[in-house]
């Protein structure tokens, strides 16, 4: 009995006005406060409102969290968000409220906080890692991510890897050639790619965010460039188990036998690494700075192989350049050739750089906001809440040809005005390559120390994927 009206309105969202009066409404009207409560249950109706607003995006793009994040930007020009102070009223996983920043203004408020703090329990946002400190290698945690900005260890660790990963530089000492990782052709990471479902991927694959293909294509490369290392087959299939299993971790309790083939995995890498002469450098460069080698090689493996290998991560942003390309080929190859670097900077603005976009931080006053919507609410120190790169990446006010052009900052447009003020690795591109590396400097005292081998990578598998379309002519009608 409710398919038919729910269908309706579902089919009423797909109208800019409608979308646009409903979020109006929901924001106004129905917007809880007016303190902000991250407890369960509290402003469920707004919650519940604000899922069913969300209806027509689950059957676009499919039940990714990621993707849902990003269809906050309806709502972001409807309530008035881009707006100072630049917030969203949202709820989190636990069906609490929180502030999402997500004006470009208010998310560099926080990334460039140098006082910044984090919630030193979660990983990535998701995982407890005290109360499921089992699953990891004594050591690994707590992460890099998880540090405070001026926390002494946060730059400690940094510069260890400053001087101990080349890989990490723009430009390193040595360049890394492309090979394809074994038991791969190009007709099969091709057909990969080009079967692939990316809305419904996640479901039809058994919960996989990207192709098999692809995340061994990527997690080859990567661990040339960063490792020096060539993965054996049945060592990307442990690599994608892994992730897998952490990726789980993040949705749910977690059991004992799963934990223990975590650390079993992770022990095995770790045995590979501390053979190996990035190993040994590693060491090195750790007891010459008074450090602890093998922990924090555990910590790095750990960040490396989730953040920045696994779905998400580098695969699904080397996955995200390549669909872009999928959905035009005969227009959007060429437009690829003529500036790789580009297109994949303009992806990863728009799509992000292999996570989700979205920074946990700690609130660090109490403070009563008047949002773009006009809703008052106070949001107290000590509570958590995201600084959303995806949406700030769409801001009209740095990516629109003014402050009111949507439309333009949503468009793929590679060599766009202002392409380097993209910040989907926690600060902006342009700022990021003043530091001299990735400790970090005044004018980006925070950011993502993989950021320039990742795109690297991205490049060659993109670039790999462009061969295979012109080597084995595979849609050729479309070229």
């Amino acid at each position: 009995m409710l398919l038919a009206p729910l269908a309706s309105f579902v089919g009423l969202l797909y109208q800019h006005e409608f979308e646009t009066a409903y979020w109006k409404y929901v924001h106004k009207s129905v917007a809880p406060g007016p303190d902000l409560s991250t407890e369960y249950g509290q402003g469920l109706g707004f919650n519940l409102l604000v899922l069913l607003g969300q209806l027509r995006y689950l059957l676009s793009e499919g039940p990714l969290a990621l993707e849902v994040q990003a269809t906050g930007f309806s709502q972001m020009v409807a309530a008035g968000g881009y707006d100072e102070p630049g917030l969203l009223l949202s709820f989190n996983a636990n069906f609490g409220q929180e502030l999402i920043r997500g004006s470009h203004a208010a998310v560099k408020a926080v990334t460039y906080d140098p006082h910044g703090k984090r919630p030193h329990d979660l990983f990535i946002g998701a995982i407890n890692t005290t109360e499921k400190a089992n699953y990891f290698l004594p050591g690994a945690v707590p992460t890099l991510l998880q540090r405070d900005t001026d926390d002494p260890m946060h730059f400690k660790v940094k510069n260890l890897y400053a001087g101990a990963i080349p890989a990490l530089f723009r430009k390193p000492p040595i360049a890394t050639e492309f090979k394809l990782a074994p038991g791969l052709t190009k007709k099969s990471f091709l057909d990969a790619v080009m079967k692939w479902d990316g809305a419904w991927g996640l479901v039809f694959s058994g919960g996989k965010f990207c192709p098999d293909e692809v995340m061994d294509a990527t997690g080859f490369m990567l661990f040339k460039h960063v490792f020096d290392l060539e993965l054996l087959r049945e060592e990307m299939e442990m690599l994608r188990e892994w992730t897998g299993i952490l990726g789980a971790l993040a949705l749910g309790p977690g059991d004992e036998t799963t934990a223990m083939r975590s650390v079993e995995i992770a022990s095995h890498f770790e045995g590979r690494l501390l053979e190996s002469q990035f190993g040994k450098r590693f060491q090195q460069t750790a007891k010459s700075q008074g450090m602890n080698g093998t922990v924090h090689l555990r910590e790095w493996f750990l960040e490396f192989a989730f953040a920045g290998y696994g779905a998400p991560g580098g695969s699904l942003f080397a996955l995200r350049v390549m669909l872009q390309m999928r959905k035009d080929l005969k227009h959007w190859v060429p437009v690829y050739k003529q500036n790789p670097d580009a297109f994949i900077k303009e992806s990863a603005r728009l799509y992000g750089g292999g996570g989700g976009g979205i920074s946990a931080f700690v609130v660090p006053e109490t403070k009563t906001y008047t949002l773009g919507s006009g809703h008052v609410i106070t949001e107290h120190a000590g509570q958590l809440a995201p600084a959303t790169t995806n949406l700030a990446n769409r801001d009209p006010l740095v990516f629109g040809r003014h402050k009111e052009d949507f439309e333009y900052a949503a468009q793929f447009v590679p060599l766009r005005k202002n392409a380097d003020k993209m910040i989907s690795f926690l600060a902006e591109l342009g700022d990021i390559r003043k530091c001299r590396n990735v400790t970090g400097c005044p004018e980006a005292p925070r950011f993502c120390p993989g950021v320039e081998v990742v795109q690297r990578v991205t490049r060659q598998i993109v670039d790999f994927f462009v061969d295979c379309l012109e080597s084995t002519r595979h849609n050729s009608d479309e070229l």
